[in-house]
């Protein structure tokens, strides 16, 4: 290599580490400023102090549901044992709808054509 190619090359080397690391500087300055969350993980499992952690029910309703057989549990040793996704999935399973949708709802039984029953025609 002349000194002329070598000043160049050299030139060249220092501009990508001068760019590469103006950008990792505002990569890092980015992520610092949005602080994730961590994950949150549904796949935890424990006793009643999970069920009212994760439901915001009282102690004593969570074992009167269980006894209902009301709530998804396990009972390994006589034992209650909860799995948080099962409770989440419980707790959603049961959705209400929108006024807008329960009107709609209702419009629609009410304006439906009627089927014929029996042999009236």
């Amino acid at each position: 290599m002349t000194n002329s190619t070598s000043a160049a090359y050299s030139t060249f080397v220092q501009s990508i580490r001068t760019l590469v690391r103006e950008e990792m500087e505002e990569f890092l300055r980015q992520s610092e400023q949005q602080s994730p969350e961590p994950p949150i993980l549904h796949n935890r499992i424990g006793g009643v102090r999970l069920a009212v952690e994760v439901t915001g029910l009282a102690k004593q309703t969570i074992y009167n549901l269980a006894h209902q057989g009301k709530i998804p549990h396990y009972k390994p040793f006589g034992k209650l044992v909860f799995h948080e996704a099962d409770l989440r999935a419980w707790m959603l399973s049961n959705r209400r709808g929108t006024h807008p949708e329960r009107v709609g709802n209702a419009h629609w039984h009410v304006e439906r054509p009627k089927s014929r029953r029996g042999g009236d025609q």
